[in-house]
């Protein structure tokens, strides 16, 4: 009894509480739907150069895949672009690398400020490598 209780335990990984069981499993990884806010509707979105969305509203949602602990699989550069709207607007990225085991959790909701301006470096640094 010791040892099927344990086997169950450890063997069985549960999802976390927000993985959505109506996306299932692809290749071994859980769906997981991610809010995201934008400062303007109509906003583009995409993930690793294809386009997964178009948020009409302000508020709308993006499925992102990674493993059952509810993190990001590893080795993968997960890159997040929201397009502007407006004239005067700029483009945002969120950007998720994943190394063997520093792997980042999958946010639940990402926010894209189309407004806010490129920053630019405030001091020059002269770094000369032998």
């Amino acid at each position: 009894m010791l040892i099927a209780s344990m086997f169950l335990f450890i063997g069985c990984q549960s999802p976390p509480t927000w993985y959505d069981r109506e996306l299932g499993k692809r290749d071994n990884y859980w769906g997981y739907r991610v809010a995201v806010e934008v400062s303007d509707p109509g906003c583009r979105i995409e993930v690793n150069n294809e386009h997964v969305a178009t948020i009409t509203n302000t508020v709308g949602e993006i499925i992102l895949w990674g493993y059952s602990d509810g993190r990001f699989r590893q080795n993968q550069l997960v890159h997040i672009l929201a397009y502007p709207v407006k004239h005067g607007q700029y483009q945002q990225s969120k950007h998720f690398y994943n190394r063997d085991r520093d792997r980042e959790p999958i946010p639940h909701r990402i926010y894209f400020d189309l407004n806010l301006e490129p920053t630019k470096p405030t001091e020059k640094m002269d770094i000369k490598v032998r």
